[in-house]
């Protein structure tokens, strides 16, 4: 006797969708919120300077870091989950006479897990690292000198040698070179070398493998805003091992004063590019990558005329497939001298942008932050103002879905073979559908079928890898497809 075997492969139909309508995206965002910091200088009234945003305190929720120019210390803004931030807590950094910090970044920098900080001062020409212990305290600073004359501007952490911990890429402004500084994986530091960047008054980095050969290379944006040089992008590329060698000069408009360079694949077609903001007047350049370490003559996106379009951010903001870009202006709009504003330039894809809305924001908006700080499943966006010494959120306007647990089919809390069970009968024995298809959706091909049991079954039983995310806690389908999930109990 023989025995057919048939495998039925369902496919849902469409008009489910695992995100929430959202308004037009020129209202995408709302009014902020805005959470003051605390200020030990009286006598400057320039003050927050850099944004940064982690999870510093291991409880799995997003929090907001500031750096103090003048008045020198880091503020800690912890995160509730909901796109609230608890009181700022200050940290104060070691100062000189001269003390202006101009740089931070953040990275596991000791190999404990925890996101530790590094800062750059400016006219004292010292380099600051801080570590983090875990719960957002943090340790006296280790103070290391960049030398006379060298005046560091920007700071960056990446493995630059291919050792496996985070080494510190520094801009040298008026020595117009970037320092790579050497981790010893426990976090100390030592300058392994300098390699001038081919222009005047670096102000930052760049990074990523511009030319797909493992290594990490950087762009220089080179602010050139002294002298009357001719401003320009500066490309490098790693020999593994973190020296650098000159690869190609790429030239922004005369008025511009290129002061940050962010790295993403802005077209999809595997090359990196850059997006590199500007001080002294209204543009934006964007430079595509070739993925051979090359990049083309700059595109130029303007903002209005009279601001200055400083530290782009980069993210897809009305989750379409495509990238866009968020700048700060740093100055006002000239049709209105009192108007401070972020800036949203909308992507295509296909290398084109569309000049977008303005978010009102407080007095010279530096360095926008695109985080999902409410953990509703869209991009929120943060900026710190330079002026009034504040931090503003701008809450993405989407209406949240369901938060589910990708892999519990029965809703009941825990992973078993009785998810298995419930997608298999849902398939083949006509009992009723799991009340969150996304849930069902266990490798998350955007599909309910056999597959999904298959893979939860190796998971527990064959030691295969975890399904995606969301897995173990809750959260939202990063993938967009024609699911749903019309509810899930133990995420309400």
């Amino acid at each position: 006797m023989r025995i057919l075997c048939v495998v039925l492969l369902w496919f849902p139909c469409a008009g489910w969708r695992a995100f929430a309508a959202c308004p037009a995206r020129e209202a995408l965002y709302g009014a902020p919120v805005v959470y003051t910091l605390p200020s030990n200088d009286p006598f400057s009234t320039a003050k927050s300077h850099v944004l940064l945003s982690g999870d510093y305190d291991g409880d799995g929720l997003l929090d907001c870091c500031v750096l103090n120019r003048h008045a020198p210390h880091i503020c800690i803004l912890r995160g509730n989950g909901d796109g609230t931030f608890r009181a700022p807590e200050a940290y104060v950094l070691p100062e000189t006479e001269s003390t202006v910090y101009e740089g931070m970044c953040q990275g596991d920098l000791d190999g404990d897990g925890n996101l530790d900080f590094a800062a750059v001062d400016f006219y004292g020409g010292r380099l600051a690292v801080v570590f983090n212990d875990g719960n957002a305290g943090l340790s006296p600073a280790t103070v290391y000198s960049t030398g006379g004359g060298s005046y560091p501007h920007g700071i960056q952490a990446e493995d630059m040698d291919g050792d496996g911990d985070l080494d510190l890429v520094v801009t040298y402004d008026l020595a117009a070179a970037v320092a790579i500084w050497k981790n010893d994986g426990k976090g100390v530091f030592t300058l392994f070398n300098m390699v001038p960047t081919q222009g005047v008054r670096p102000q930052n980095v760049g990074i990523g493998d511009f030319d797909g050969d493992g290594d990490l290379d950087y762009a220089a944006a080179n602010s050139e805003w002294i002298g009357g040089g001719v401003p320009s992008v500066t490309i490098f590329r790693n020999g593994g091992d973190g020296r650098a060698a000159f690869v190609q000069r790429i030239l922004t408009p005369p008025a511009s004063g290129p002061c940050s360079c962010r790295v993403a694949d802005l077209d999809g077609d595997g090359a990196l590019d850059l997006v590199v903001g500007s001080w002294t007047d209204a543009s934006v350049c964007v430079l595509w990558g070739n993925g051979k370490g090359e990049f083309s003559e700059a595109q130029v996106l303007r903002a209005p005329p009279s601001s200055t379009a400083v530290e782009p951010a980069i993210a897809d903001l009305d989750r379409d497939g495509a990238l866009d870009l968020v700048v700060a202006l740093f100055e006002p709009i000239a049709e209105n001298p009192t108007r401070f504003a972020l800036m949203i330039f909308w992507g295509d894809g296909a290398r084109g942008f569309t000049a977008g809305p303005f978010l009102p924001a407080g007095v010279n908006p530096r360095y926008p932050v695109v985080e999902d700080f409410d953990r509703d499943g869209d991009p929120d966006i943060a900026s710190v103002q330079w002026y009034d010494s504040t931090v503003e959120v701008f809450e993405n306007l989407c209406a949240p879905g369901q938060r589910f647990v990708r892999g519990d089919s029965n809703a009941d809390g825990r992973f078993n073979v009785a998810d298995a069970v419930t997608v298999l009968g849902y398939l083949f024995a006509s009992t009723p559908a799991p009340s969150c298809l996304d849930g069902a959706d266990i490798n998350d091909d955007g599909a309910v079928n056999v597959a999904d049991p298959v893979t939860l079954l190796g998971y527990l039983f064959a030691g295969r890898p975890p399904p995606p995310p969301p897995f173990a806690v809750c959260g939202y389908d990063p993938t967009e497809d024609a699911l749903g999930c019309e509810a899930y109990p133990p995420c309400d």
